[in-house]
């Protein structure tokens, strides 16, 4: 039976939420016919990777309506060809984003629904496999092509999903959304269609991005050459 927040009422003042969600075990997999990247045999190659979402640096910007929303970028690499994964990076900074530790995971169209005659995909992204897998709910309007932009769905939990833990570690997060089934997950996707989006995600550019370095300083060399003396001199211990 699918769960329903329908009853999940929140204070007035609390219009967006993004809960974590997470299942014991992942809910998607190759079996899967729409979860990418996905690995292909080409004419010309021993194997590659397939993919409905293009790889790169995505940005999220958040609803305007949001003003406690952040923005953040997310790193899509392709983990190799012949064992096909998305490697995420996600940061604040897109600077930063290759120092952060990476995560694998996959994109999954995991239904559609007709809105007055307006059709509407519902993609997840799954990242991570051991110890089970977490999700960001995501939607979009069908389009022909590699996928480059979504909209970034609002995340509440049904009613007895939440796990809370009852002890005490300061302020580390522990509480998340159990979400077991995919027909759980996407029963949460379809009534997160009626709530205002967390924001919009889209392709910026290739990983390969750097941030431009910042011209360093040269002090001026004196006109006599004293700063080859001093550089030549013994240096006292």
């Amino acid at each position: 039976m699918a769960q329903s927040t329908v009853d999940e009422r929140l204070p007035e003042d609390e219009t967006f939420r993004s809960v974590e969600i997470r299942s014991d075990l992942p809910l998607y997999g190759f079996d899967h016919p729409e979860f990418w990247p996905r690995s292909y045999i080409p004419e010309d190659a021993v194997a590659g990777c397939a993919t409905r979402v293009r790889f790169g640096d995505w940005q999220f910007t958040p609803n305007p309506a949001n003003e406690f929303g952040d923005v953040w970028w997310l790193r899509v690499v392709n983990y190799g060809t012949f064992h096909c994964t998305a490697i995420f990076r996600k940061e604040y900074d897109r600077a930063l984003l290759h120092e952060v530790q990476t995560e694998i995971g996959f994109f999954a169209r995991i239904g559609e629904v007709d809105r007055d005659g307006a059709i509407t995909e519902l993609w997840v992204i799954q990242n991570g496999a051991m110890s089970g897998s977490n999700y960001t709910l995501l939607s979009r309007l069908p389009s022909d092509g590699v996928a480059e932009n979504f909209s970034v769905l609002q995340q509440r939990c049904p009613d007895g999903a939440m796990r809370v833990y009852e002890g005490d570690l300061d302020i580390i997060s522990t509480d998340y959304c159990a979400i077991n089934t995919r027909e759980d997950l996407l029963t949460l996707a379809i009534e997160m269609l009626d709530l205002p989006p967390l924001g919009v995600m889209a392709r910026r550019g290739e990983s390969d991005w750097e941030a431009a370095t910042e011209p360093v300083e040269q002090q001026p060399e004196p006109a006599d050459g004293s700063f080859l003396l001093e550089s030549l001199a013994p240096k006292t211990q």
